[in-house]
């Protein structure tokens, strides 16, 4: 729809224009910072010759490049995710949106569209660096790499769909905190599930269940460490299919409980 569209790009300008542009300059400053500081130690390794720590010390570098990055623009999304609605209906500019023929569905769609698509370009663009700095060092790409970047789009994906789908019943605070708190789940209640008393691990199981699906190893922590003898490539990709039809399932729902919402113009 040419509706969703405009919606998205429209989205994509306002996110541009907010401070959250700081926040990427921040995200920029610090890992320069973390890169200047291991090169010190990279250099003095090397006129010590050791030619394993130097080897070590790159892929830690370059592992902990790609981790941070994933991890800022995940909550980067959930952030933006929170907040798109409420400030929008905060400065009354979805009034003028909302009483035109566009279907609400549409609008949050659009909403959506317009966020994931300035995460996806952040995160893109910091893969691209992350590859940019392992060709440098001369590090190996593994299969279990790519699966590590998938892995960071979904959970990208997952945050930014649930805050915004959460946002039309509760406030960006807790939108973001509930969020949060549903991808920490599985760590959380993991032992709980093999608890002895029948209510407990009930409990965990039916909570465990009604939670975004847990990769069961690190993708981008293995893809550096080790080689894994048989890894399971079609768990992994299911893992990830689930993590993003249960974002879009609870955006869906946001999107029913939109089309039945009030909203009256101060």
């Amino acid at each position: 729809m040419p509706e969703i569209r405009i919606i998205a790009a429209n989205t994509f300008r306002e996110i541009l224009r907010r401070k959250v542009i700081y926040v990427l300059v921040f995200l920029g400053v610090l890992m320069m910072s973390i890169w200047l500081g291991q090169m010190t130690f990279m250099n003095m390794a090397a006129d010590a010759g050791e030619p394993e720590l130097i080897l070590q010390m790159k892929t830690s570098q370059t592992r902990a490049f790609f981790g941070m990055w994933g991890a800022c623009t995940a909550f980067l999304g959930l952030f933006l995710g929170a907040v798109a609605l409420a400030t929008e209906i905060r400065n009354q500019t979805i009034v003028p949106v909302l009483v035109r023929p566009i279907p609400r569905w549409a609008y949050l769609v659009g909403k959506w569209l317009g966020t994931q698509l300035f995460v996806c370009l952040l995160l893109g663009l910091g893969i691209a660096l992350g590859l940019a700095i392992m060709r440098v060092f001369e590090l190996e790409t593994r299969p279990l790499l790519w699966f590590g970047m998938l892995e960071m789009f979904a959970q990208a994906t997952l945050f930014t769909g649930v805050s915004l789908g959460l946002s039309v019943v509760l406030n960006p605070v807790l939108a973001g905190g509930v969020t949060f708190l549903l991808a920490s789940i599985p760590n959380m209640f993991e032992i709980l599930l093999r608890h002895p008393h029948w209510a407990l691990k009930g409990l965990a199981s039916a909570v465990y269940y009604l939670s975004p699906a847990q990769m069961p190893t690190d993708l981008l922590a293995d893809s550096f460490e080790r080689e894994l003898l048989q890894p399971d490539y079609s768990l992994y990709a299911r893992v990830l299919v689930e993590n993003f039809l249960y974002s879009m399932t609870v955006l869906l729902a946001g999107c029913i409980l939109f089309s039945r919402r009030e909203i009256k113009p101060k």
